[in-house]
Order: structure tokens, then C-alpha cells, then sequence
């Protein structure tokens, strides 16, 4: 989500509202449009809640940093006990909303008399999503991604499961869509550990794709009409040295270039989530595992059955 996007989704959700008197029941629908939980309650409550870090990526930060924060396009609001308000990106004062406010408006008053929290683990690009955590050291679950109201694609969240060096991309690539389709409701580190193994790749190392997707050469059209119905795509690129596949969850715009499409890539090393178009920068090359006696795919894509 870009600063503008969230500004936009800010604004569009401030005019829908219905002049509710209650300052945090507007605020929660105003998050609500940009796809960020907020906690429920009277404002001293949420205040609580807010302030001891634990509730649902929230957590606190400095006037200074809420202001960079909005205006990098993180959902981010200020609270007292009494009120609580929206802030924006830099520009037009308003104020008189009396629940969402330009960061640059900000009053002295505000800065000293209000706590101020971001979404500080969202990371945004076409949507938002956890980051994989700093201190991972294996393979495994390494966050959610969550679809932004302004773009089509999956439903529900996509674990990311993370490879720290080049090998089971695809059927890492594979699990994540497979476990948005077919495994939400199981808790998402026993799949990975009592699955991966066993059902999505074998003793030697390679994905076991064929029962659980089709394969097919890449088309993006193809791609963006099986997004419409809410299906992830595994698609593929080769970077010189080695074939490298990553899952496509999303697109915004028309669909038309591969920077409308968002990514997860297992790769460790990279952004979660990233662009289509950031990937086939990285990996622009046709593959060479689909390429032998039995397929022919220059860039083979991958669609779920």
C-alpha cells in the first residue's frame, strides 16, 4: 500500500461513515477499509490494549516516527483516553473530521498528550502482510499475507513458507497456495512440518506438483482470470544459474503489467511480498527443469487443482 493508497482508503472510509459520536467505533471502520484489525471497546480500554504491545501488530512509537510511519503509507493513529484519531500522510488539514488528521497538522499539544501507534509489522505492496521474522534461522512459516481491499486475488491469508537457500522454492511455492485453498483451519507450523516432507516433495529433493497442480506456459491473462476467482498461480524464472518458482496471490490495476501482480517468494533474501515485476528482474531467464523429454515450458506456470 503506497502513502496515497492509504490516504485515499482513509478518506473514501471517512466519507461513508454515519456520524457516530463514538470516536473509536468510526476509527475501527475507517482501518477496516484498509484491512487493519483494531481493538473493540470504550477509548480508555483500547488505550490499554494499545499500550501493551500485543494486540494484532500494533505497538508504540514516537510522534517523530508516527509521522514518518503515516507518511510511508503505515496505517498509524493517535490516542488518549478520550479520543482516538486516523493519521494521514502530510497535506490538507482535517481537523474538523475530529478522527482523522494530515500528519504535517499535528499540534504540539497532540504530540505531547497523545500515544501514538503504527502497524509497524506491515509491509506494503499491493496489500499488506506480517515480515518474516529477524531472527529466523530454518526453514518454515515466515508470515501472513492478506489480499488489500484494493486489489483482486486469494481469499483469506497466505502463510509464506521460507526457504533460506535456493532448493524447495516450488514446493514451498506450492504449500502456501495449497494451505490458502485447501488447509486454513489446521495450524500452520504442524502442516509445514508434518507435510513438506512427505507430501510435497520427495527423498531427492524435488517437488511433488503433479497432484496438486496443472502445468501450462505462462499466460498472464490466464493468470489474472484464475486470480478473479480467488486462486493463487505458481509461476517460474531462472536467474543464470538455477530455475527459482514464487506464488502469485494478487494483482491491482487491470492486471496488465507485472508490476500490478504481488508475489511471495520463499527465498529468504528477498521482500515479502514483492512484485511480479521484481521477480522476473531477478529471474528473467527461461527455466531448464521443465525442459526434457516429457515438457517443453520455456516459463511453466503452475495452476492449482
Amino acid at each position: 500500500m503506497t502513502n496515497l493508497q492509504y490516504k485515499d482508503a482513509v478518506l473514501k472510509a471517512l466519507e461513508s461513515l454515519d456520524n457516530s459520536t463514538d470516536s473509536v467505533d468510526e476509527v475501527r471502520k475507517i482501518l477496516s477499509g484498509c484491512d487493519v484489525d483494531f481493538p473493540y471497546g470504550e477509548c480508555e480500554g483500547v488505550f490499554n490494549t494499545l499500550s501493551d504491545n500485543t494486540f494484532a501488530q500494533w505497538s508504540e512509537c514516537s510522534p517523530d516516527n508516527a509521522i514518518k510511519f503515516a507518511n510511508d503509507g503505515i496505517p498509524t493513529v493517535g490516542i488518549c483516553k478520550e479520543k482516538v484519531m486516523v493519521i494521514i500522510p502530510d497535506g490538507e488539514d482535517t481537523a474538523e473530521s475530529g478522527i482523522v488528521r494530515a500528519a504535517n497538522s499535528l499540534t504540539a499539544d497532540e504530540r505531547e498528550n497523545y500515544k501514538f501507534f503504527s502497524n509497524t509489522n506491515v509491509r506494503a505492496v499491493n496489500g499488506w502482510t506480517s515480515e518474516v521474522p529477524k531472527n529466523q534461522t530454518t526453514d518454515g512459516f515466515g508470515g501472513w499475507y492478506h489480499r488489500g481491499c484494493w486489489s483482486e486475488g486469494v481469499v483469506g491469508r497466505v502463510p509464506r513458507f521460507v526457504q533460506l537457500k535456493p532448493g524447495p522454492c516450488l514446493a514451498y511455492s506450492i504449500m502456501s497456495g495449497d494451505y490458502n485453498l485447501h488447509h486454513f483451519n489446521e495450524n500452520v507450523n504442524t502442516f509445514f512440518d508434518n507435510r513438506y516432507k512427505n507430501k510435497y516433495i520427495n527423498s531427492s529433493g524435488y517437488a511433488l506438483w503433479e497432484g496438486f497442480t496443472n502445468v501450462m506456459d505462462f499466460d498472464m491473462s490466464y493468470m489474472k482470470d484464475t486470480l478473479d476467482v480467488g486462486e493463487p498461480v505458481v509461476v517460474s524464472g531462472n536467474n543464470g544459474t538455477y530455475d527459482h518458482f514464487v506464488l502469485v496471490v494478487a494483482y491491482t490495476g487491470n492486471g496488465s503489467s507485472n508490476s500490478d501482480y504481488t508475489v511471495i517468494d520463499p527465498l529468504s533474501t528477498t521482500d515479502f511480498p514483492t512484485t511480479f515485476a521484481a521477480f522476473k528482474k531477478s529471474f528473467p531467464n527461461d527455466t531448464t527443469q521443465f525442459k526434457n523429454d516429457t515438457y517443453n515450458y520455456t516459463y511453466p506456470m503452475f495452476i492449482f487443482k
